[in-house]
């Protein structure tokens, strides 16, 4: 059974690099979005079936960090200039 869980684990490491390659090549900000979002899900499966609960961790961190982030952006449009509130939340998250 560990074979399994580890050969799944890579499975999913490489969908998650795949989908990371087109998060690079996306020009629109929602497919970059959602390419990262289904790209970190997949990096947190590929965790789980390892058992490595802080990378896990790490991953939900990262997915609430692009949650807030979009919320934000939905609320008070698009903002070139970086505001003492986004530094808060980057070094909080």
């Amino acid at each position: 059974m560990n074979n399994i869980t580890y050969i799944l684990s890579q499975i999913f490491i490489i969908i998650s690099y795949i989908l990371l390659l087109f998060t690079y090549q996306s020009k629109s900000r929602k497919n970059i979005l959602i390419f990262n979002f289904v790209s970190l899900i997949a990096t947190g499966l590929s965790y789980a079936f390892l058992s490595a609960y802080s990378g896990l961790t790490m991953v939900f961190v990262a997915i609430i960090r692009n949650i807030i982030f979009y919320i934000d952006e939905k609320k008070n449009g698009k903002s070139i200039k970086n505001n003492t509130k986004d530094y808060i939340i980057l070094a909080i998250l």
